[in-house]
């Protein structure tokens, strides 16, 4: 409800950083949300994104937005970071991540990091995966959902048993 609200961020970032986070749903769900917000993030939370990217005790998922974050709010040497992590990780959903994350690297730079991904990946889904990120017009780091109607809901008014 308020994408450019600096408080929230902060916020969400503080609690992050705390010892509260200790939950990785939780977690999950605020990077999530972190994803949605349009303001400027400071070089130290991109630097926390991106050591919490590469801890390997944190979840692949967990990982996977932690470098979305780092690939949206970070600039083209960050990018270039994010791109030398890309052979040691091992899961699919993270390497998915990490391609949608430096989209917006430079042009020279994503497209031999994207063709030596598609050369030396055996994944089908991974190459399938780099060919759509490619052909975006505009960068994308999370689908919108449409928020469900009142009306949607007219088909659950009857009975559950009948």
């Amino acid at each position: 409800m308020f994408p450019n609200d600096e408080n929230i961020v902060k916020f969400l970032l503080e609690f992050l950083k705390s010892e509260n986070n200790i939950y990785e749903w939780q977690e999950l769900k605020i990077l999530q949300t972190l994803l949605k917000f349009n303001v400027r993030i400071n070089r130290e939370n991109i630097k926390f994104f991106l050591n919490s990217a590469k801890d390997t005790n944190k979840h692949y998922a967990v990982r996977g937005f932690y470098f979305l974050l780092a690939g949206k709010y970070g600039n083209n040497r960050d990018r270039e970071l994010i791109v030398d992590s890309y052979d040691s990780l091992s899961e699919t959903y993270t390497k998915l991540a990490v391609i949608l994350a430096v989209q917006e690297l430079g042009k020279a730079s994503r497209n031999d990091f994207y063709s030596r991904v598609k050369r030396l990946e055996s994944d089908v889904k991974i190459k399938q995966f780099v060919d759509y990120v490619k052909s975006l017009r505009n960068p994308i780091y999370y689908l919108t959902k449409e928020k469900p109607k009142i009306e949607t809901y007219e088909e659950f008014e009857g009975p559950i048993y009948e």
